[in-house]
């Protein structure tokens, strides 16, 4: 089996702590289905106060930043497995109608430019990328809520 071991930057490890204790304060105010509703659909409740909201929008901006700092190791690990993988790459270019693949392509748009509201990825996605890790450091649970994500 294959492991992989990252490290982040301590801007990124100090953002993370903030987001987190901002997850917590959110989810004494409110269900954090809810904010998972506007985080990934964009749908306000009126039982919740818009300062919720205007919170929610803060973290989600701490959390892009964090995210965008580490894309730079994501986007290169993920073309050295392009690179690596020269049938895969020429697939998803054909598929995407160009002539050589992108990380956008491999990972998405969304999860590049750290707007994806994913708290973590296959095994498989890991080994393309193993950076990617970082966004279980910005996961939209409180912490009793952890449990249900393994």
């Amino acid at each position: 089996m294959v492991t992989t071991e990252v490290a982040f930057a301590r801007s990124t490890w100090r953002k993370s702590r903030k987001f987190n204790a901002g997850v917590r304060d959110l989810a004494r105010l409110m269900p954090m289905e809810l904010v998972r509703l506007y985080v990934t659909e964009g749908t306000r409740t009126p039982r919740v106060p818009l300062t919720c909201y205007d919170r929610i929008d803060e973290l989600r901006a701490l959390r892009r930043e964090a995210l965008l700092g580490e894309m730079p190791s994501v986007e290169a690990q993920a073309q050295i497995w392009l690179d690596e993988h020269p049938a895969e790459a020429a697939r998803m270019a054909a598929k995407h109608r160009r002539s050589t693949a992108t990380p956008d392509m491999l990972l998405g748009t969304a999860v590049m430019n750290g707007e994806s509201p994913a708290a973590g990825f296959s095994p498989e996605t890991y080994l393309i990328a193993p950076s990617l890790r970082v966004y279980e450091l910005f996961m939209w649970y409180d912490e009793s809520e952890r449990w249900l994500q393994n």
